[in-house]
Order: C-alpha cells, then sequence, then structure tokens
C-alpha cells in the first residue's frame, strides 16, 4: 500500500464540495465524503488499476458524485480531487504540476 498525500488546493476543494452539497440537502455531504474516502483506499490499495491520462497521471472516479481523483504515483503517492466538468487537458495539467 502507498502513502496518500492530498494536496492543500485539493483539500480546500473538498471542504467547499462538502459544504455545497449539505446545503443543497443535509447529509449528501457526507455520502459524498464516504464515496470519497472510498474511492482513495481503492488508489491508495490499486493504483495502477486506474485510467492512465497522461504519462504519469491516472484518473480515479469518484462513485454517484461528477468528481475525478488525479494522481501521480512517485515515491508517494500525490491526489488532487477536480469537478469531472473541467476540461481534461487543465485537470491533467494541474495533477502533472504537483
Amino acid at each position: 500500500m502507498y502513502d496518500l498525500i492530498i494536496k492543500p488546493g485539493a483539500e480546500e476543494d473538498i471542504s467547499e464540495i462538502f459544504s455545497w452539497y449539505n446545503l443543497k440537502k443535509p447529509g449528501l455531504g457526507i455520502q459524498f465524503i464516504d464515496c470519497l474516502d472510498e474511492a482513495l483506499i481503492s488508489v491508495k490499495l490499486f493504483p495502477q488499476d486506474n485510467f492512465n491520462v497522461l504519462k504519469n497521471v491516472r484518473r480515479k472516479t469518484i462513485r454517484r458524485f461528477p468528481y475525478n481523483i488525479y494522481y501521480t504515483k512517485k515515491a508517494n503517492l500525490f491526489c488532487a480531487c477536480y469537478y469531472a466538468s473541467l476540461p481534461q487537458a487543465d485537470r491533467v495539467e494541474q495533477a502533472d504540476s504537483q
């Protein structure tokens, strides 16, 4: 299993997403976090199983929500969480630069 490092910008995004879903429907933010945690565990256990979008960047879709985790596998596992509707080139560039 790899270590997982979530960059500060991604942590801020996750917090905003959580708050937005809770405003839409109480408890929905918790459901988002549960699905995010499930996806992060999968990335930690099986990082090679996810779609390769660039030489060093892979993508894991978060179940039930329109978000993806983009990550690079180096000495540790670096992760970021982005909204799925962003242009893929922007998401990949951001993840690769981390």
